[in-house]
């Protein structure tokens, strides 16, 4: 036993067989045994902390830690570095120095990056647009089915939570080699983006082969491999960023030598300045990443300045609302056609001064106390009807509506949701006015009770498919641009029923939901989330 006068900390020194393991945190009121090494050190405390002293209290129900490991090259696999990450990530939106980071991030936010990354659909849902809520169904449902969180037995800075994201048992141990490849995929490409976006500030990723801007020309029509998103940033000397995702149980250096080669040719195909990420998301034990910029150095720093979110100025930057528009297209067609539980959503009108208190775009309502005191006038003296609400100068109004079976709703502001009205508009007009574009002209003419079609014809055609609609749409770019900025301009004019066809959604003034917005869109889950229920039954 060794005795410390000065903290008052009595510490047991022996030694253990066992391997090195996680153990809790020390607490004044609960002493703990830590294992050093091979060495245990029980420790007894007989008062209480320094005054100031933090302890890690969480404050956000659904918060957990992701080590991050930052490179300029792919390597083998980091082991068992990942547990002891502890360096706050240091600056938003800029790719920090190399090194290892901890980072807190919420459910509710990985959740929100996975609705918004992922193959542009919306040609295929002109006859169904009611489909949109299988499709956010299918990129949400696979997240929570596979994931849980775990203790990890330490809160390196006051702010921590001391919890990791992890697979679950069914993962591990009851799921078919080809599920595991689907969630690797979704969660590779969610964590990406989450990464890339929401902690590096790039701002809205497209899928490469829908990407429209001449920088991407080349990529997007190439047939060969080729990396998974694109990019623009609004601070990087390089602004077009290339995005390769990969993931697995145990993501090794071949896997990522792949995802290499694929952003090496992308980058043969560039014609502009560009940044190369290779983003990994390994799964075993606890859920970590390797961020490597291939083309770091010292000459390609980011500014570091504090930036707006990219969502903070679509009023002045027509490119941005469209790259905006383009992303929640998905989420708009739910609102619209799929869903019959729509939610009026009192914010805080002050969208430009959100509180930013951690890395992240979105700003949890929790930190949001503009928010809190709407909503209790509102309570206080309830609007008469959605007209009313408008008159109150101080909220805004934001539509919302739940993701079947996953207890996700997803929002918009009036004017998002009016833009991605109109766009979506334009984009059915093109595909009318050149009916070989997405239809069944396309397809081979043989009949299916003959031959059944070949995979990768049905390949070659869809990519066929997908080149000439995204060349007609960048055909009438300048005229989208156009319609699309006087949509969101005007759409304060207009209520609710004539957005929705005669449909006026109810106010809601105070679900019981752990929510989020960013300065145009809005994302609440439930409590009761499959992720957040294991923990608390623990």
């Amino acid at each position: 036993m060794v005795w410390s006068r000065q903290s008052g900390i009595a510490v047991e020194l022996g030694w253990s067989r066992d391997p090195p393991r996680v153990h809790r945190i020390l607490t004044p009121r609960q002493p703990s045994a830590l294992l050093v090494r091979d060495k245990v050190i029980t420790m007894k405390s007989s008062m209480g902390p320094p005054q100031g002293s933090h302890d890690g209290v969480l404050k956000y129900d659904d918060a957990f830690d992701v080590p991050i490991l930052v490179r300029s090259a792919p390597a083998r696999r980091p082991f068992p570095q990942w547990r002891r990450a502890s360096t706050p990530w240091p600056t938003p939106g800029a790719v920090p120095p190399p090194g290892w980071y901890l980072v807190t991030a919420l459910w509710r936010e990985i959740i929100k990056h996975s609705t918004e990354v992922g193959r542009d659909i919306v040609p295929w849902l002109r006859e169904v647009p009611q489909l949109a809520g299988q499709e956010l169904l299918a990129r949400i449902s696979p997240l929570q089915a596979y994931l849980s969180l775990t203790d990890a037995g330490q809160v390196p800075f006051p702010g921590n939570t001391g919890r990791r994201l992890k697979t679950s048992v069914v993962y591990d141990h009851g799921t078919e080699r080809s599920a595991k490849s689907a969630f690797g995929y979704r969660i590779g490409m969610t964590m990406a983006q989450w990464a890339c976006c929401g902690l590096m500030g790039l701002g809205e990723t497209t899928h490469i082969e829908s990407a429209q801007d001449p920088a991407f020309t080349a990529l997007a029509n190439t047939a060969g491999p080729c990396p998974d998103l694109c990019g623009r940033h609004p601070t990087d000397y390089r602004p077009w960023w290339l995005v390769e995702a990969k993931a697995g149980y145990k993501l090794g250096l071949d896997a990522l030598a792949k995802g290499q080669q694929q952003l090496h040719h992308g980058s043969k195909l560039m014609s502009q300045e560009h940044r190369l990420m290779l983003c990994g998301t390994s799964l075993h034990e606890h859920v970590f990443m390797t961020m490597d910029d291939l083309t770091s150095g010292a000459a390609d720093l980011l500014d570091t300045g504090v930036r707006p979110d990219s969502e903070d100025n679509l009023s002045e930057d027509t490119d941005a609302l469209l790259r905006v528009t383009q992303t929640q297209l998905l989420t708009y067609l739910h609102l619209r056609y799929g869903s019959s539980s729509l939610r009026l959503i009192p914010l805080s009108s002050q969208r430009t001064a959100r509180p930013r208190t951690r890395p992240g775009a979105l700003t949890p309502l929790e930190d949001d106390p503009a928010t809190a005191e709407a909503r209790q006038r509102l309570r206080a003296h309830p609007p008469a009807n959605n007209r009313e609400l408008r008159q109150r100068t101080e909220v805004t109004d934001f539509v919302a509506s739940a993701v079947g079976a996953t207890g996700v709703h997803v929002g918009m502001s009036r004017r998002l949701f009016a833009a991605c009205q109109r766009l979506f508009e334009e984009r059915i007009r093109i595909i009318d006015e050149f009916p070989d574009v997405f239809s069944r002209r396309g397809k081979p003419s043989v009949p299916e009770e003959w031959l059944a079609p070949d995979d990768e014809e049905w390949v070659r055609i869809e990519r066929e498919q997908r080149i000439r609609h995204r060349e007609r749409e960048y055909e009438n770019r300048e005229h989208i641009r156009v319609t699309v900025r006087d949509a969101y301009h005007q759409a304060d004019q207009l209520e609710w029923p004539e957005l929705f066809g005669g449909v006026e959604p109810a106010l809601d003034l105070g679900a019981e939901l752990l929510e989020g917005a960013t300065a145009e869109t809005y994302i609440g889950i439930r409590p009761d989330d499959p992720l957040l229920t294991s923990l608390r039954s623990r």
